[in-house]
């Protein structure tokens, strides 16, 4: 759940939660106000660096020899560059203190304009033939440090981007107002403009009744906008149908792996593998957490509803940081916490946000909110394996090039998150300690990977059934989705209940891109697998050294050649069932220690009864 629930908090645009203004000193180090002459003075730069750019290269890199065309690449990547710090320093502000929306539209917007200019270079770069670009390197040797960029950016099979369609897509990712207003009302389910997104609600609140009324209002409010909902669907669909033509992929899953640099059967082969077992073991679960609750089907609200064990404050410090430790490689890099409500206590709070900035200045982790001390602890041993993914990749290529391929970011943090919760469950002693935190884990993995698969399967069904009629109305759109769940979840949750037709809301990506439950499931499946041979192998060291190879490549390496640092065959199925396994493996542990404490249960006595004319001589 950590990852969907995380990704579905920064994408609200509804949290507006209070901050101290200590916090303002901290958002001092990057830009000293948002009127400040070094913020006005960097947008103002931006803006006139973009035309520069524009006017000397714009139908004219076909004709730069290879010193040019090099010195067009460095001139793009410092417009990215400062874009990037601007982007970030808005959205920390809205984040953390600015209560102003209109400010941050409007910046944004600005900053969007001057990205939708420069999008010529993407276009010409991509009608370059190949030939010509090899001349362009052999005549400049330092050509060679964009390779993996100019495979990223000419990988789509045959067609030409032209800027126009480039400008299509741009305008689509920035578009539908609309939709940020309905987000910001369903964000809201307990009518407080202060509220967390539902699915953050619902894992926050331990109080059943309450989980309830929240999924209530979420369902009337959902049903309520339904027809405009329905409306945003259908355009992501077209949007996304028309990136696909243009790209050349016409599914998220050839998406995926042209973006992740993956064989294309790779999504085929996680998939078989997911929906062979993953389906059996979610049953199961969902069955024992209903027994425990007493019911027969789970309410929504319940099964979207993680219950964090008690952790205490130490445990981060004993337990979880030095195993993060030995899994890790040193990072001698520069990291700034930007704390936006610290509690005092020296816990790490939830990361929500980092961004690499220019020059030698440090990058920066924003933290939000205060979940449970379990929660905390391993959504930031996540957002440190992420980070440390970055940063390594940062350092073996240009920062065009250091974007690491989202699949394997992704499981770098789930790697974290794994390593920190197994050490947890080795050093707990007592046993309804143990099972309470096996449970967790495996909710957590089931819940993101039961939830991908859902929002994957309904995904495609969509789309086979608008291909084929054409249209799609209200009502197929829910059958799809509750059927989709009913395949991942199993028996044990109540699909009648009202609102959870309309779910599909909350879940991300079905409004913006399929292709990251992908991303999602690839990161938590290898990730699995790697913790799989780690417990598995006579060498943990060994294996720790592999994950650490592994994250020194950064992005020096791409796709396959990149797992092969983990001794990790992406091809071969049986890696995918050994990642599936790792939670097979952890239910029979959960079962397990079920039937130890309810052997060691004592059993109670009935009170013996008072004979009647009082106590006996």
């Amino acid at each position: 759940m950590g990852a969907l629930a995380g990704r579905s908090a920064e994408r609200r645009y509804a949290m507006k939660t209070e901050r101290p203004a200590s916090h303002l000193q901290s958002l001092k180090d990057i830009f000293p106000g948002k009127t400040s002459g070094e913020f006005r003075t960097a947008m103002s730069q931006l803006k006139k660096d973009v035309k520069a750019f524009r006017d000397n290269y714009a139908e004219g890199i076909a004709d730069l020899d290879g010193q040019g065309l090099l010195t067009a690449f460095q001139q793009y990547e410092s417009i990215l560059s400062q874009a990037g710090a601007l982007h970030s320093y808005v959205d920390l502000r809205h984040i953390t203190v600015e209560k102003n929306d209109d400010w941050a539209r409007k910046t944004q917007k600005k900053l969007n304009d001057a990205a939708r200019d420069t999008l010529f270079f993407k276009s010409e770069i991509a009608a370059l033939p190949e030939f010509e670009l090899l001349d362009r390197m052999a005549e400049e040797p330092k050509l060679a440090a964009y390779t993996p960029w100019l495979r990223l950016h000419r990988s789509y099979s045959g067609t030409v981007y032209e800027e126009e369609v480039e400008c299509y897509l741009h305008d689509q990712a920035h578009k539908h107002p609309d939709l940020k207003d309905i987000w910001a009302k369903l964000a809201a389910p307990v009518s407080d403009g202060n509220a967390a997104p539902l699915l953050q609600a619902l894992r926050e609140e331990s109080d059943p009744d309450k989980r309830r009324d929240i999924f209530a209002k979420f369902a009337a409010e959902a049903e309520e906008d339904t027809e405009t909902l329905m409306q945003l669907l259908s355009n992501r669909m077209r949007s996304t149908g028309a990136e696909a033509a243009i790209r050349g992929f016409d599914t998220p899953e050839k998406a995926f792996t042209a973006q992740s640099q993956t064989p294309e059967d790779v999504p085929h082969k996680m998939m078989k593998a997911l929906t062979g077992k993953l389906p059996q073991i979610a049953a199961k679960f969902y069955k024992r957490k209903a027994q425990q609750a007493g019911v027969p089907r789970l309410h929504p609200a319940d099964l979207l509803h993680i219950p964090a064990p008690e952790t205490k404050e130490e445990a981060w410090e004993k337990t979880a940081q030095p195993a993060l430790e030995k899994l890790f490689p040193k990072n001698d890099g520069t990291l700034k916490v930007l704390d936006g409500q610290n509690s005092g206590s020296g816990t790490p709070l939830r990361p929500m946000k980092l961004f690499i900035m220019p020059d030698d200045r440090p990058s920066y982790l924003c933290l939000d909110g205060t979940p449970a001390p379990l929660e905390r602890m391993i959504l930031t041993a996540g957002g440190i394996g992420r980070d440390i993914q970055r940063d390594h990749a940062a350092k073996n290529n240009t920062p065009l090039t250091a974007k690491p391929l989202p699949g394997f970011e992704t499981l770098a943090g789930h790697a974290a998150e794994f390593a920190a919760l197994d050490a947890l469950i080795d050093a707990a002693n007592d046993p309804a300690e143990k099972r309470d935190l096996i449970a967790y884990q495996i909710e957590r993995s089931l819940l993101t990977l039961s939830l991908s698969a859902a929002v994957t399967a309904c995904d495609r069904a969509l789309n086979d059934l608008s291909e084929k009629q054409g249209t799609l109305s209200v009502d197929e759109a829910k059958k799809l989705w509750k059927a989709s769940l009913q395949n991942a979840f199993g028996p044990a949750v109540d699909y009648d209940a009202p609102g959870l037709d309309m779910l599909w809301v909350e879940a991300p990506y079905m409004l913006s891109d399929t292709a990251d439950a992908l991303q999602d499931m690839f990161g938590l499946t290898l990730a699995a697998k790697l913790m799989h041979d780690r417990k598995d192998s006579s060498d943990p060291a060994a294996e720790n050294k592999k994950f650490a190879d592994f994250l020194a490549a950064g992005s020096s390496k791409q796709g396959k050649p990149l797992l092969k640092t983990l001794g990790i065959d992406i091809t071969d199925e049986q890696t995918w069932q050994d990642g599936v396994s790792l939670l097979e493996k952890r239910l029979e542990q959960l079962t397990a220690l079920d039937k130890q404490l309810a052997a060691d249960k004592p059993v109670q006595k009935p009170a013996a009864q008072k004979k009647k004319g009082g106590p006996s001589a």
